[in-house]
């Protein structure tokens, strides 16, 4: 009844549950006092409501607002918003003025009305000075007040969507942040951030303004509108796991990266003008590769499967250029998980016998539609439910 939904390398991020393990799951965390589903009743005692220290909105937002003063000690309030509903700028205010105590927000596809293009947060959520967490899903500009300066207790910032954050120099107080995933816009003040580990969507003219010497825990980052190819500049950070570049011009040397120690995750979206000839030009640990729009030869493919650990392999969107690919024997020799998609010009696929040994999961999307895919990886699993890997 409970099952894996997604994998990501050998974690599992994602389970799908039988709805009555959910009804099951729901009932035992009420009688226990865990934590509370907001089903839309109006009707509230503060006494029903006074132990509840964890909410869950899935629908009825704008109800539930006006109640919120039944739930003076919640910690964690969490939204989920199929029916797309939406609350006012002042109900924010309301939430954060009423909900002191909480740890834990997450407007999961809240919509909040505002007049004109820029969701100005109110001043507010300042007051939330114990939230260690913070989720929002939007699709406008949203620019953040300067009391956030307040939030000395908060590790995650999270937006989704197409949301591009403005965030004010205040942020440089939040001294506790450890992952900041958002499409922040102007100066970026996270220098003085030590404990940050995930550091996402920042553009080029932003990180280059960071002393990222500071950033000793920065494990995760994601850098795009690369303006040249020099590649020198990520040799600041040496405590990399997870490396994302973005050009819309070329990579003209990926050797920076051989210097890389710790680097397992590997995505480059933008052509790469020379490959490296061996593996030693590589993250020496590096175990999953995506390449986008790399426009590589078919020479490349030599040179890919002699990395000693690399487990996940995804080439698309014309990542590879030439019409005959080729993996010999005993070539990708740990690869378990290889995905092909819009290489466009691609003709011939060919398995010598021993190539991939360790291979379980194949998929190939919206390539020629004239390739003859050998049986070997036809008879594959796809690797979409296993391993997130875009």
């Amino acid at each position: 009844m409970i099952q894996i939904a997604e994998r990501y390398l050998d974690k599992i991020k994602t389970c799908r549950i039988h709805d009555l393990i959910r009804e099951l799951a729901i009932k035992k965390a009420r009688a226990l006092e865990f934590l509370d589903v907001y089903d839309g009743k109006v009707n509230l005692s503060y006494s029903s409501t006074s132990w509840t220290r964890r909410q869950v909105i899935p629908s009825g937002n704008m109800k539930y607002v006006s109640l919120v003063h039944f739930y003076p000690r919640l910690r964690s309030l969490l939204f989920f918003n199929p029916d797309r509903e939406s609350i006012n700028i002042k109900h924010l205010q309301t939430l954060c003025s009423s909900l002191r105590f909480l740890r834990v927000l997450d407007l999961e596809d809240t919509r909040i009305e505002h007049s004109g293009k820029v969701l100005r947060l109110t001043d507010s959520i300042g007051k939330l000075i114990h939230l260690r967490y913070f989720g929002f899903k939007c699709n406008s500009l949203v620019e953040f007040p300067r009391s956030i300066g307040n939030l000395q207790c908060l590790k995650t910032m999270v937006a989704s969507g197409n949301s591009c954050w403005k965030l004010p120099s205040q942020i440089s107080k939040l001294h506790q942040l450890r992952h900041l995933i958002a499409r922040p816009l102007g100066h970026l003040q996270v220098s003085t951030l030590t404990n940050l580990q995930t550091l996402k969507y920042v553009n080029f003219q932003q990180w280059d303004a960071v002393d990222a010497r500071n950033l000793i825990n920065l494990q995760e980052l994601e850098i795009r509108e690369i303006p040249y190819t020099n590649m020198n500049f990520i040799l600041q950070v040496n405590s990399l796991r997870s490396l994302t570049l973005q050009t819309d011009t070329a990579f003209n040397t990926l050797l920076p990266l051989s210097r890389c120690p710790n680097l397992i995750k590997l995505k480059l979206e933008g052509k790469i003008n020379i490959l490296p000839r061996s593996s030693d030009e590589f993250p020496p640990n590096l175990s999953v590769l995506v390449l986008y729009g790399s426009l590589l030869k078919e020479d490349s493919i030599p040179i890919l499967e002699m990395l000693p650990s690399l487990t996940i392999l995804h080439l698309g969107n014309d990542s590879f250029s030439g019409k005959k690919m080729v993996f010999s024997m005993a070539g990708f020799p740990q690869l378990q998980v290889l995905r092909l998609s819009w290489l466009r010009l691609l003709e011939t696929l060919v398995v010598e016998s021993g190539a991939m040994p360790r291979l379980k999961y194949f998929s190939i999307e919206d390539c020629n539609n004239q390739l003859m895919v050998p049986e070997r990886l036809r008879m594959l699993p796809l690797p979409q439910e296993f391993y997130n890997v875009s």
